[in-house]
């Protein structure tokens, strides 16, 4: 077979035969009639890359039957339809069985084989004006982007087996032929190609919460940066065959606009604002691998003190659970004459968060703030008289409390042992806190702590190792769990990290709180953070009397946050702003654990993240 380049273009009364082709003036697309009577485009002039045809993608231009047995042709006529018909030429025309079906007043009409890979009928006017009366819809081709590139700009992409490669050589991000994009090193002695033996993180097995579709097992599948700002895995071959969305980076916005993703020098996958190279001012979203995030990237910080990393974590961690059906805990006093007899209003005060502990997890959360408190039993009187006695295990005694009773600390912590046994390199805080002397009596935390001490086992990293042990020691030696522990006592029979000796906590207190106070009231608290030892900034402002009272009456008094209803309103105000801060005026100060109440409403995981992998 010979294929016969015919030019880029087929003006009126010309005609292209089997085997003859029209090629862009770029070389990278042809337009080539098959001896079959199928018109096809082609990457280069490559019969085995096809993205276009007359027989798969113009079917309702169909106009007649094709012969079984050819020869066929395909005429620009002079009255501005292109037509394929069978016979050799138009000197020995059969019937036509394709057509473009722009018929009118004859005139100049121009078939282009374009630079961007789209096929497009013209008419031609005055000066060589050009009025497009059908095209193939393929402007996309010309968008896809070829293994090494650095970034995919607005709507670009790239098909399965294509990688793009970090600035600096080190990662590659690869999109695999089963669909899911993968995170690979580069090849120690190819720095251009990634060594597809070391896989160290894939939107499969570590997902974020953007799933937004399935993958079709078996299918073909690509990935585009999309003018809306969202980075969108497809199933389908290229955006003319787009089929259903199953991943998203989440970043659409509600304009259409110029974006560009790429993987950093980090390993993290990175969505910014605008064109070219990917830029931390024009960022977005940066995507992490969250469920394994201290594994997978812990090269970069696996070396330095635990007092020193930045550990992301939720304040009152366990209050998703919170139920006014299991009545008032013992701290609920702090609500005072608030508290209602449904408990509607106590909840909204009291909850800080409502994504479970193994989302938060997964989400990349690492520290965990877990008020406890000893329920008394549901049903204390026996049926017949007389006291129950309670002889229940204390890890169903025992229960997350914010004013109401939540879950039993064995629904708390027995999913953060099934996520360790699952991410071997993560590492979890756990800090529990009471009252001690009014809501936990000594056989209640021993209890409990003999309860942690058998979940946990070996996980348990024992307070002797000190604030400044490192992830490579805690990996070395199977550790995963580093519990602090209110109770002094029990702390050092049980080698948990006594709360005073190792934590302190930086806690914005002012019954009409401000954001301007609780910024100004934690930047002091940093500036005079101890060296040795761990530091929990929270980013938080919780429930106090003025704020209730501006909720619950608005009319009579207000806030220096308005009317909020709910911890949730105010931390709609705080997280937001306190995130920003981590990001820019605190990017010098010595962060350590960061806490926020409804932690998904800011990016705190990611710049816990980005700071750790950057300082």
């Amino acid at each position: 077979m010979q294929m016969a380049n015919k030019g880029t273009s087929l003006v009126n009364g010309q005609y292209l035969r089997g085997d003859d082709l029209l090629v862009s003036n770029n070389g990278k697309f042809s337009c080539y009639m098959q001896d079959d009577g199928n018109l096809v485009l082609l990457h280069g002039q490559d019969l085995a890359r096809p993205y276009w045809s007359v027989a798969s993608d113009a079917i309702a231009n169909y106009v007649g039957q094709r012969a079984q047995a050819g020869p066929y042709y395909a005429e620009m006529q002079t009255d501005g339809n292109l037509v394929l018909y069978n016979g050799s030429d138009p000197a020995h025309r059969g019937g036509p069985y394709w057509a473009t079906k722009t018929s009118q007043a004859a005139a100049r009409f121009t078939l282009d084989m374009q630079d961007d890979g789209n096929l497009v009928l013209y008419r031609l006017g005055a000066a060589e004006a050009k009025t497009p009366l059908w095209d193939s819809k393929t402007w996309w081709a010309g968008l896809q982007v070829g293994s090494g590139a650095q970034v995919l700009n607005t709507n670009q992409w790239i098909g399965t087996d294509t990688y793009l490669i970090s600035r600096d050589g080190r990662y590659a991000v690869y999109l695999q032929g089963d669909g899911n994009l993968v995170v690979f090193p580069t090849h120690p002695t190819s720095p251009a190609i990634p060594d597809l033996a070391r896989p160290l993180w894939s939107i499969a097995s570590d997902p974020t919460d953007q799933y937004v579709g399935t993958a079709t097992p078996g299918g073909r599948y690509y990935a585009q940066m999309q003018d809306d700002g969202n980075f969108v895995l497809y199933n389908g071959s290229d955006p003319g065959h787009r089929g259903t969305p199953y991943w998203a980076s989440g970043t659409a916005r509600n304009q259409k606009g110029e974006f560009s993703f790429g993987i950093e020098n980090t390993g993290g996958l990175m969505v910014c604002q605008g064109s070219g190279a990917l830029s931390d001012s024009a960022v977005i979203r940066r995507v992490y691998p969250y469920r394994s995030w201290m594994g997978s990237l812990g090269a970069h910080f696996a070396n330095r003190p635990l007092h020193q990393l930045v550990i992301p974590g939720t304040h009152d961690s366990g209050t998703y659970g919170l139920d006014p059906g299991k009545g008032f805990s013992r701290d609920s006093s702090a609500f005072g004459d608030f508290l209602d007899p449904t408990g509607n209003t106590t909840l909204a005060w009291g909850r800080s968060q409502d994504r479970d502990i193994l989302t938060q997890l997964r989400s990349g959360i690492r520290f965990l703030d877990l008020r406890v408190e000893n329920r008394p039993h549901p049903h204390p009187i026996q049926p017949h008289g007389g006291p129950h006695p309670d002889d229940r295990p204390w890890q169903h005694r025992i229960h997350i409390v914010h004013s109401l009773y939540g879950p039993n600390v064995a629904e708390v912590l027995v999913p953060v042992e099934q996520f360790l046994s699952n991410h071997r390199k993560e590492v979890v805080v756990l800090y529990f806190s009471t009252n001690v002397n009014r809501s936990m009596d000594p056989p209640a935390w021993q209890g409990f702590a003999d309860y942690v001490t058998a979940l946990f086992g070996n996980r348990l990293a024992p307070a002797s190792l000190g604030t400044a042990v490192t992830l490579d020691i805690l990996w070395s030696r199977g550790h995963q769990v580093v519990v602090i522990w209110e109770d002094p006592a029990t702390a050092t029979t049980h080698g948990f990290w006594p709360k005073d000796a190792v934590l302190d906590k930086f806690w914005y207190s002012n019954d009409d709180p401000s954001l301007a106070g609780l910024k100004s009231n934690l930047e002091t608290s940093l500036r005079a953070k101890s060296n040795t030892k761990l530091s929990l900034t929270a980013c938080a402002i919780g429930a106090t009397t003025k704020l209730i009272e501006a909720g619950q009456f608005p009319n009579i008094d207000s806030s220096q946050l308005g009317h909020p209803k709910s911890l949730h309103e105010v931390a709609v105000q705080v997280t937001p702003a306190a995130m920003h801060w981590v990001q820019t005026d605190w990017n010098k100060l010595p962060l350590n654990i960061v806490t926020s109440d409804f932690y998904q409403i800011g990016n705190e995981v990611d710049l816990a993240i980005t700071r750790n992998i950057l300082t």
